[in-house]
């Protein structure tokens, strides 16, 4: 009978909801057709006297700021509680011109948003946000600050390309932006890593490497038989006293994910995860291309976008099904002989092994991802609205600065090395591997939220000698999990393997693997004779921010309002970066401007991926 009573209670509450909700639509409607009455700084609705809004010049939707004698919470908690959880997502609100429930934004002037991380992720973050803004809310005023630490990233002055040809030296900008084989392929986004064998091959890898280190000593001493060690596991960097506490709660918070991920989904999880994540790589393909559509010409030949990628395999068999699955992800696939691909790419036949199954990826596509990011920041310096910082040193700390009146309408102190301070309304995380130390300091919950860690894997930059009217390399192509891709006309890169051990160390002493010395041998053997400059000792270290389910994180940590993570892309930021940044750019606007009950990302090129799947809220514990 109680219950009967509180369901008659809730639907009448529902119906005047309804009534609510058509008033205050009709009233904006309204002002709308009538402008010299938008001058009304409040309305007062008659059937409710406690309640006052106000309306919103800029977009013409009303906004409730307040409730003095009805309380938001407790109209969801009481539909909670008597009609169920779907009758609870209907919330008092306005709305909007596009079919959407609004709320309250808790800031109508100005905003400022922090971006810690000035490397692939953070330009292309700041870049979609202040696009998406000057499309949706032309009028909705933004502060863009990106904060990057390293002296030696881009100035958007020089050329990258010449300048590293003229020094003839590897890059030293430590982010792993500075030093990616380039590709942009949907092909690289279809291995995931978190399933059994995988684990399998972490242990195998990291057994095998210890007893070939054991038996055949220098890596000089080791013959091209088989396919080297990929995966390495260093527990003693990793939580031994090479690691700082933080360090070794985000490795155990990113092998308890991991492990989850891994034993707990079986092989049509993974697959839904590489189609999510090839899904993400086509959508990145199509940003890059409508971004070069509306760049100077100058700037896009320097990118370099070209098309066509091969992979190498060792056996039939392999090159089969790496044919099969490009084409089961819609992508199509050529399977090459021999003499088909040294006709494609002639250093094909300078791979130390005879036989050699070739698959030809026509659509995959490699650009100078160097040349977009320089690109990205001399644009900002000519917007007065974004700001690359890197002058200021790297952030220190970021911590709450919390209102009296309401917790959640919190705002952030950023610090920097040199002790500048800032206050901002948003922070964007997208740090590389250093994301999950600064989500930590902001509270337990982020910590949790952002569970990704350092996977180091190694660069080469091989200088060539220049031949005129004939390129050094024609092709990219992967072979034996290493890329190699063509950065400028007499630049090329290899980039590969795998480890985790520990948060960077660029000290080359650290790297106690052998990968450093097989991409060295590897590009000696294929661009040995082309070399203009000694390829030995010159590998180094990238560590690449990995999440646990291969998956990147983009959205906003639910426990700590107005806080948003874009990290986590692994291998592949420059392959996704540009995607999953037009996902982050909606979930800010769409808190900017107070736009709820979307469930879906619109993707650069019109297709839909569930807000879930990307969100940090999917690493909640109990989940």
């Amino acid at each position: 009978k109680q219950y009967r009573m509180h369901r008659r209670i809730a639907s009448r509450l529902l119906i005047f909801e309804m009534v609510l909700v058509g008033s205050m639509n009709l009233c904006s409607g309204f002002m709308n057709a009538y402008p010299r009455y938008k001058s009304m700084s409040s309305l007062h609705v008659g059937i409710l006297p406690s309640i006052y809004t106000n309306l919103n010049k800029n977009t013409g939707t009303l906004f409730v700021p307040s409730f003095n004698t009805l309380s938001w919470k407790g109209v969801q908690d009481f539909t909670n509680t008597c009609v169920g959880t779907a009758a609870a997502t209907r919330r008092f609100g306005i709305i909007s011109s596009d079919g959407l429930r609004t709320r309250p934004t808790f800031r109508m002037g100005d905003v400022k948003i922090a971006i810690v991380g000035g490397g692939i992720c953070g330009v292309t973050a700041a870049h979609a946000i202040k696009t998406r803004l000057q499309t949706i809310a032309p009028n909705q005023k933004v502060e863009i600050v990106i904060y990057e630490g390293d002296d030696n990233s881009y100035n958007g002055e020089e050329i990258q390309s010449q300048a590293g040809f003229k020094n003839m030296r590897q890059p030293t900008w430590k982010a792993a932006t500075a030093k990616n084989a380039n590709s942009l392929v949907p092909g690289a986004a279809m291995h995931i890593m978190s399933q059994r064998s995988t684990l399998v091959e972490i242990v195998r890898d990291t057994m095998r490497e210890a007893y070939l280190s054991l038996t055949a000593g220098s890596v000089n001493n080791r013959d091209f038989s088989s396919i080297p060690p990929y995966f390495g596991l260093d527990l003693n960097r990793c939580l031994g006293w090479h690691a700082t506490w933080e360090e070794r709660r985000c490795f155990v918070t990113f092998v308890f994910h991991f492990m989850k991920t891994s034993l707990l989904t079986g092989e049509n999880e993974a697959k839904e995860r590489g189609a999510l994540m090839v899904q993400l790589a086509k959508a990145n393909r199509t940003a890059l291309r409508n971004y070069l559509l509306i760049c100077d010409k100058d700037h896009s030949s320097k990118i370099g976008l070209q098309e066509g990628f091969i992979s190498v395999h060792r056996t039939e068999e392999k090159a089969r099904c790496a044919q099969q699955e490009a084409e089961e992800f819609g992508e199509e696939a050529v399977l090459l002989s021999r003499s088909e691909a040294i006709a494609t790419e002639p250093k094909i036949a300078s791979l130390p092994f005879k036989d050699a199954y070739c698959v030809l990826r026509k659509h995959d596509q490699t650009a100078d991802c160097a040349e977009f990011i320089r690109g990205m920041i001399k644009s900002f310096q000519d917007d007065v609205d974004v700001t690359y910082d890197k002058t200021n040193g790297a952030v220190r700390d970021i911590s709450l600065i919390k209102a009296e009146s309401d917790a959640s309408m919190h705002r952030f102190k950023v610090k920097t090395s040199n002790g500048a301070t800032n206050d901002f309304d948003y922070v964007v995380l997208a740090a590389g591997v250093y994301s999950p130390l600064f989500a930590s300091k902001i509270s337990w919950s982020a910590g949790q939220s952002c569970p990704i860690y350092p996977l180091r894997g190694y660069s080469l930059t091989i200088f060539t000698k220049p031949k005129p009217n004939m390129p050094i390399f024609i092709k990219a192509m992967t072979f034996d999990k290493i890329y190699c891709t063509s950065v400028a006309a007499n630049m090329v890169r290899l980039a590969g393997f795998g480890e985790m051990a520990g948060f960077p160390n660029y000290d080359r002493k650290s790297c106690s693997r052998s990968g450093p010395m097989v991409l060295e041998k590897y590009g000696n053997r294929i661009f040995g004779e082309d070399a203009a400059k000694e390829i030995q000792g010159s590998a180094l270290p990238c560590y690449r921010p990995m999440s646990p389910d291969d998956v990147p994180i983009a959205g906003v940590v639910k426990d700590v309002p107005r806080l948003f993570l874009h990290c986590g892309h692994g291998t592949l930021g420059w392959t996704l970066s540009l995607a999953t940044a037009h996902c982050l750019a909606q979930d800010v606007c769409d808190d900017i401007l107070g736009v709820e009950d979307r469930d879906t990302f619109v993707l650069p090129d019109g297709s839909l991926v569930d807000r879930m799947t990307l969100s940090p809220a999917r690493f909640a514990i109990l989940s």
